[in-house]
């Protein structure tokens, strides 16, 4: 038996959504909504091939070539609609002279023919680009950059309606200039073998297990960052730092709008880069101290040298220093090398009180942190800002940003790769690692041990029959000589 619903007119096809309680094809006068989160599709004058998946493309047309057979003798066709639960809800007759006066103390009005056909192409094209956002928030895709670039791939794009048709959409489409959830390498490979139809549903099952595994991992990777914000908030146990760079067009100047001449395009714009050190100790009625550091015209290296300095001199200016210091850096190569692990060994052997310092990295991809989280506040402050000169930048994220204890303007920058070069241990463990513990072992050394993600919990092990199998020398000389050489 079957229940009336809706229907969705879309190009010279009928599709018809059915809530089957028999294995029975309705007439076109039948209607269907949904069942759980899955659409039930039969088109009236095509032939219905038993057994076989029919796939509905953004011109209204239906390819069932692409997609293997189900096993299922009961359903017909199936329509996945990107578990959009109530999407029908906002899908009335196509045909407008079908649908029914609303009530007038209902919100809402009738939907044009036009519109739901529109609706039915994004929805389509959505369908074969997004995916589920990891933390269950809605659907997020590496192509969803740009709501008007989703709506010229569907087809559908009008100039002034780019947010009109996903207003229309119960579940939220996360639109992101940059995707930090789901654009790394296994994102991206296991998400293929999710879809791909050379293989066989069982495999395809089993990449849908490692992506969601994947996906843990990430989220096991933040909430290890979490704790460490939480502990260095309410201790002073560890002392927590994050440090990050600003993507560098935030930075350009002059950043006119209404005073903005013809001949002056982007490309002739000045650079004033930003850098940006969170320690997360409480200040005032904040939970985080915000340090800034501004490079103008690219006056100032920025490589580790920038890196190393920045972060020691946010350290040295805390009030509270702990004998313990988490660094949580960006996953590049400015950050993962020799120079900047050498420089923080130093800082072990200039300042005996720190026992500890952990410089930990997520993987590639998954790096979005607060630091990041707060250069998108300062965007979004600048949006209709005019700014003429680095200084003008300064004072605007001074009083844009909440909690910021420094503001510097071409800050200092020490050559350390001058003095580590040459004495440090290359042992060629750190691209492929995202996590190392520094510290001193018995003889007053500084060694460092590496695990693969934040989240291991074993070390990688150096050499197996020493007594301290994990640990890396970070330097090929001894401490005397160090301290000789650095007088």
């Amino acid at each position: 038996m079957l229940r009336s619903g809706t229907a969705i007119d879309v190009g010279a096809t009928v599709v018809q959504a059915v809530n089957c309680e028999a294995s029975v094809s309705p007439s076109s006068s039948e209607l269907i909504p949904k069942v759980d989160n899955t659409f039930f599709i039969n088109v009236e004058k095509l032939p219905l091939l038993k057994g076989r998946e029919k796939k509905l493309l953004p011109d209204g047309r239906f390819n069932d070539a692409l997609l293997p057979p189900i096993k299922s003798d009961e359903i017909e066709t199936q329509f996945d609609l990107l578990r959009y639960s109530n999407l029908l809800t906002y899908l009335r007759d196509a045909n407008a002279a079908e649908q029914a006066t609303p009530h007038g103390n209902t919100v809402g009005q009738f939907e044009r023919p036009e519109t739901l056909k529109r609706l039915a192409k994004l929805v389509c094209n959505l369908e074969n680009v997004a995916e589920p956002h990891p933390k269950g928030t809605g659907f997020i895709g590496p192509s969803l950059n740009s709501k008007k670039k989703i709506l010229q791939a569907a087809d559908v794009y009008k100039p002034g309606s780019t947010n009109h048709l996903f207003k229309k959409l119960e579940a939220t489409v996360h639109v992101r200039s940059k995707n930090d959830l789901t654009k790394c390498d296994p994102c991206r490979r296991l998400k293929v073998l999710t879809e791909t139809d050379a293989l066989d549903i069982e495999t395809r099952r089993e990449a849908q297990q490692h992506l969601q595994n994947h996906y843990q991992n990430v989220a096991s990777d933040r909430r290890d960052y979490a704790v460490r914000v939480e502990t260095s908030l309410t201790s002073n146990e560890l002392s927590s730092y994050g440090h990050d760079g600003a993507r560098k067009e935030l930075g350009k100047w002059p950043r006119l709008f209404e005073h903005r001449g013809k001949k002056l395009s982007d490309a002739l714009k000045s650079m004033c880069s930003l850098n940006a050190a969170i320690l997360h100790k409480k200040w005032k009625d904040c939970n985080q101290q915000v340090v800034l550091y501004w490079n103008p015209n690219q006056s100032l290296p920025a490589n580790a040298n920038a890196t190393a300095s920045q972060l020691i001199h946010c350290i040295s200016t805390s009030e509270v220093v702990s004998n313990h210091i988490s660094l949580q850096l960006d996953n590049c190569a400015v950050n993962k090398n020799y120079t900047v692990i050498g420089s923080f060994g130093l800082l072990l052997l200039w300042v005996p009180q720190i026992e500890k310092i952990y410089i930990c990295t997520n993987e590639v991809g998954h790096t979005h942190n607060d630091v990041d989280q707060l250069f998108g506040v300062l965007s979004k402050a600048l949006a209709n800002e005019e700014i003429y000169s680095p200084q003008g930048h300064v004072k605007f994220a001074e009083k844009a940003l909440k909690a910021v204890v420094g503001n510097y303007m071409i800050p200092p920058c020490y050559d350390f790769e001058s003095i580590t070069q040459s004495i440090n241990d290359k042992h060629g463990k750190l691209k492929a690692n995202h996590y190392f513990e520094l510290s001193r072992d018995a003889e007053g050394f500084v060694v460092v041990r590496i695990a693969r993600f934040i989240r291991s919990q074993k070390f990688i092990i150096k050499n197996q029959d020493e007594i301290d199998s994990t640990a890396f020398r970070i330097f090929t000389v001894g401490i005397r000589i160090i301290t000789i050489t650095l007088i």
